[in-house]
């Protein structure tokens, strides 16, 4: 039972630095010029105020293009909630980590026997 749980383990582990790797994707991303252009500055400023200044347009207030204006708000809020998810991720992997390798080497210790350390 215990080798089941080592690797068991060991694929949380494994898991965990995929999700770690993937939010360091994102660091970089997020220092490269292109992408601050075109999405934290872009997207996320530029878009967000124009939006929201056609919201508050008196030319723009039927139902169907308030809905419009609506979705685009959300979708530039969802994404940014993705990308501060990923962070999130990142972290709760970080202590799975260092969770998954204690529980692994205790485990280890008692498969071995030893008694002291």
């Amino acid at each position: 039972m215990t080798d089941q749980q080592i690797q068991e383990i060991e694929i949380h582990i494994d898991d965990a630095k995929k999700d770690v790797e993937f939010a360091n994707r994102l660091d970089r991303l997020r220092k490269n010029k292109d992408f601050i252009a075109i999405v934290e500055k872009g997207f996320f400023r530029d878009e967000a105020e124009r939006v929201c200044a056609l919201k508050a347009s008196p030319h723009i207030q039927g139902d169907d293009e308030q809905a419009q204006i609506d979705n685009i708000i959300v979708s530039i809020g969802g994404f940014r909630q993705y990308l501060r998810t990923i962070n999130q991720l990142r972290t709760m992997a970080l202590q799975a980590i260092a969770a998954d390798e204690q529980t692994r080497d205790e485990l280890l210790i008692e498969q071995l026997g030893v008694t002291e350390v």
